[in-house]
C-alpha cells in the first residue's frame, strides 16, 4: 500500500456524532475524499456510511442491501447514498 497521503488522514476518524452534524460531516467527507484520486473506491463509500451514528448506520445500510444481504457500493455513487441517509433521516420524522 502507498504512504498514506495527507488527505488519507484527514478522513481517518472523521464521524458523524449525531445527525445533527450531518450536513457538516456529508459536506466535510465529501471535500475531502473528492481529492483522493481513488475516490470512487468501495472502501470509501462504506467509510462515509460507517462514520454516521451507529444506529443511523446500520438503518441505512439496511435500505440498501440487495436481496443476498450485500451492500453493492460499487452501484452507489455518493449521490444516491446521501439520498439514502435524507430518506431515512425523513423516515425517522415520521
Amino acid at each position: 500500500m502507498a504512504s498514506m497521503k495527507p488527505s488519507d488522514s484527514l478522513l481517518n476518524g472523521l464521524r458523524c456524532r449525531h445527525l445533527g452534524e450531518f450536513r457538516w460531516y456529508k459536506d466535510t467527507y465529501l471535500s475531502r475524499v473528492m481529492e483522493l484520486p481513488e475516490n470512487g473506491l468501495e472502501f470509501w463509500k462504506a467509510k462515509f456510511i460507517d462514520g454516521l451514528p451507529p444506529l443511523f448506520a446500520e438503518r441505512v445500510k439496511k435500505t440498501l442491501r440487495d436481496s443476498q444481504g450485500i451492500i453493492p457500493y460499487n452501484n452507489y455513487t455518493y449521490e444516491k447514498l446521501i439520498g439514502a441517509c435524507t430518506q431515512e433521516g425523513l423516515n425517522l420524522c415520521n
